[in-house]
């Protein structure tokens, strides 16, 4: 469970003493708990920075003697607004004198209101305590009132009744045990490439602080990787099929997923032998997510009950099509029929775009489909400032991995859009794996390569662009510069699963003038770009933060 604490404790005593022992106690139980403190002042950072919370927030606005509510009340609303957008809680543990912030949320599945002064008696007959309603109560005095309430008051002023109050949360439910989920995958998602990489990191980020996460990864894992896990901030056990190889060569592969012979370079028997023993020498996982549809075959090596999901990423055969049509080689092929077949196999089918998702609802008879879109951790819009004098250089971006579509899409862009535009004081920057196939001699481009953190790619740029012919699902590079809030100039294939592009920070050009126009334009714009940006972050905030785009995934998974 996690939980939304907001309080407000000016300096330590008794009572913030059986505050902070109940959050330690509720923590040691599995609980995750993000602290907002209201009114901290940086001289008490150091008092609560080491109490048991995950994270640890402030909102310094709030000033006792010079409380100004017509300003500070619609501040600290859209703060918290802002907040639960970007991160999903379950429970709220609020201070009574913040509760009316709460009136009317209806994003937590509990909400108690937590007492710490003799005011009680005034604070349960008031407007704000019916309206707030609360599940129950918590207070850390002796409270003056309780017979006439409609949920119970639980007090806790010493260990004992902290013990008491621990044993009424386990009993009402409040606590439970965190769901297991395996991810099995190909992909090195720690580190920086290919959207999937993004993709798949983003997933394990949204899990992560309220499942006991572990990454089946069919390739090896060294130190360097551990240490890099660790500094991403990822929390799941990362398990290699490598350390199962020797016990796996004596299981037979006994899947049954049909062979298509435009996945047979992709399937190893040893990948579903090694995640035979894995399963039968692990504790049982509650969930089990593969990643890409060219992992299907190694599911019937779960041989007990549990949640079978595949997130597609792409729908294959779409993606298929759209590359031969182009007459681009494919490493994959599939056909509908065929992918509609291995997809029922599972319980659930992760579509990473809405079309997709209608597309899979609409013909699938056994799993069901959820949409869940590339979700990004990345708002830093108030952190990168855009420079507005005149005699600076334009920077445009573009991020790519070293894949066919990625190559055609800036090798295309170059030879037929940076060709009039090279000789303006207009620099194109390209960063990813993508630049060791492109040529450095070029006026005015600047191949960056790999960069440990795509921050720094996203802050030296003023805009970005996104010129894929072909492709499929939905473009990470797109959902990333938006997140940046970065103005974006795509080809409608760069759009395509973000809803409104035009109203979204994004100029959808179909062909060379259109590109050569809309970067000119920009180019001598700054406010244009300011605003562009506005709408840019907007957008990513309202489509494709993790707290959003991972929901559905989450309440399935809590459901289950």
């Amino acid at each position: 469970m996690k939980i939304l604490w907001v309080t407000s404790i000016d300096v330590p005593d008794e009572v913030s003493s059986a505050e902070i022992g109940l959050a330690r106690s509720l923590k040691e139980r599995g609980y995750y708990i993000n602290a907002l403190i209201i009114g901290c002042k940086e001289a008490n950072n150091a008092y609560f920075a080491d109490k048991p919370w995950d994270k640890f927030l402030s909102y310094e606005a709030y000033v006792s003697a010079e409380y100004d509510n017509e300003k500070v009340i619609p501040e600290m609303a859209g703060y918290i607004k802002a907040l639960l957008s970007l991160e999903r809680h379950d429970a709220l543990f609020c201070s009574s004198e913040f509760a009316g912030y709460f009136i009317g949320l209806d994003s937590f599945a509990h909400k108690v209101v937590m007492l710490r002064h003799n005011s009680n008696e005034l604070f349960f007959k008031s407007n704000i305590c019916s309206a707030f309603e609360p599940a129950f109560s918590i207070s850390f005095v002796e409270p003056k009132i309780q017979s006439e309430l409609s949920f119970p008051v639980i007090t806790v002023v010493d260990e004992e009744t902290r013990l008491a109050a621990l044993e009424y949360l386990e009993f009402k439910n409040y606590s439970r045990r965190k769901k297991r989920v395996l991810i099995v995958t190909d992909v090195r998602f720690w580190q920086p490439g290919l959207g999937s990489h993004s993709r798949i990191f983003s997933l394990c980020q949204s899990l992560q602080d309220r499942f006991h996460v572990t990454v089946f990864f069919y390739g090896t894992v060294t130190s360097a990787d551990l240490t890099n896990l660790k500094s991403w901030n990822v929390k799941a056990e990362v398990v290699s099929y490598k350390e199962y190889e020797k016990e796996g060569k004596a299981v037979s592969d006994n899947s049954t997923t049909p062979d298509v012979i435009g996945l047979r370079k992709k399937r190893f028997p040893i990948f579903y032998q090694t995640l035979s023993v894995f399963l039968k020498k692990s504790s049982q996982f509650d969930v089990v997510i593969w990643e890409y549809l060219w992992l299907a075959y190694t599911a019937d090596a779960l041989t007990y009950r549990a949640l079978r999901i595949l997130d597609t990423h792409d729908l294959m055969s779409y993606r298929n099509f759209r590359f031969s049509s182009r007459a681009v080689p494919v490493n994959i092929s599939i056909t509908f029929a065929e992918e509609l077949d291995i997809l029922n196999r599972f319980d659930v089918a992760i579509a990473i775009q809405n079309e997709e998702a209608k597309i899979l609802s609409a013909n699938l008879d056994k799993a069901i489909s959820i949409c869940c879109p590339h979700g990004t951790p990345k708002f830093k819009i108030g952190d990168i400032k855009l420079d507005k004098s005149n005699d600076r250089v334009f920077e445009i971006g573009f991020v790519g991995g070293n894949s066919e579509a990625n190559y055609a899409a800036i090798n295309w862009f170059i030879y037929n859009v940076w060709s009039s535009l090279k000789y303006l004081p207009i620099r194109l920057n390209v960063y990813g794996s993508v630049c060791e196939r492109l040529q450095p001699s070029v006026k005015g481009l600047i191949l960056h390569g790999l960069v440990p953190d795509l921050e720094v790619a996203y802050r030296q740029c003023d805009i970005m662009i996104n010129p894929m012919i072909h492709g499929g699902g939905i473009k990470i590079k797109s959902v990333e510069a938006l997140a940046y809030g970065k103005p974006l100039v795509s080809s409608p294939e760069g759009a395509v699963g973000i809803q409104d592009p035009e109203k979204s920070g994004i100029i959808v050009v179909k062909n060379r003038s259109e590109y050569i126009s809309a970067i000119q334009r920009l180019a001598v714009s700054p406010n244009e770009i300011e605003l562009m940006s506005q709408d840019a972050h907007r957008a990513a905030l309202e489509q494709f933060s993790e707290c959003k785009a991972f929901d559905p995934l989450i309440k399935l998974i809590e459901l289950y």
